[in-house]
């Protein structure tokens, strides 16, 4: 009994520990730790610190978005095929938290089209035409939501592009697309508040550049 209860007290302390400062900056510490993170296990770690975040804060959705987006990234650095599928598991449980919470349906829907295209990764040959149907439609209806979001048209840039290439067409259209998406983060950069989701401008600017724009 006595080790049950130094254990919650550790758990409580180190709960503590980790929220001091408040929310926001539980989370801005989580973000800037986000942005370093150039590893599987480092994403992994911070994934674990969103998780925290999200189980205190039940009402927040950007936690547990977070987390789907660390594991997500923590996917494209594994080899294992295997382990690949389960990150993204993992990652959409996490979007699952999100049921029954005020959350902002377009960057999730867009964060949902990125786990499924990675998920072609796994297997190109067999799932290539799958998810990638799942990913346009889950943009089409982030799309009508927010036109404007710089992810969803990214992402819709990124699946033109590869449709273009399989089948051997112009990627031009798909390059326009990366200029719209570069010129909507340049727009959101302004606006957007400290945790909002700023992701993808990086992408956009390595495919423009393998357009030759």
């Amino acid at each position: 009994m006595k080790t049950k209860n130094l254990v919650l007290l550790l758990l409580a302390f180190s709960l503590t520990s980790f929220y001091q400062g408040g929310y926001e900056t539980a989370m801005k510490n989580t973000l800037a730790q986000l942005g370093q993170a150039t590893t599987r296990e480092a994403l992994l770690t911070v994934a674990n610190k969103f998780e925290r975040i999200g189980r205190a804060e039940k009402d927040r959705w950007l936690p547990f978005y977070y987390m789907a987006f660390a594991k997500t990234i923590a996917a494209t650095l594994e080899e294992n095929p295997a382990s690949r599928d389960n990150y993204l598991d993992e990652a959409d449980a996490a979007v699952d938290n999100l049921k029954g919470l005020a959350y902002d349906k377009a960057e999730v829907l867009a964060l949902q089209a990125f786990i499924r295209m990675i998920r072609i990764s796994v297997d190109p040959a067999t799932r290539g035409q799958h998810y990638a149907m799942q990913a346009a439609s889950l943009l089409e209806e982030a799309s009508a939501i927010s036109a404007d979001n710089p992810r969803v048209v990214l992402m819709m840039a990124q699946l033109q592009y590869g449709s273009a290439l399989f089948f051997n067409a112009d990627t031009g259209p798909a390059c326009d697309r990366f200029k719209q998406a570069l010129a909507l983060f340049a727009r959101q950069k302004a606006k957007a508040g400290p945790l909002a989701p700023a992701w993808g401008r990086a992408e956009a600017e390595k495919m423009l550049a393998k357009c030759g724009g």
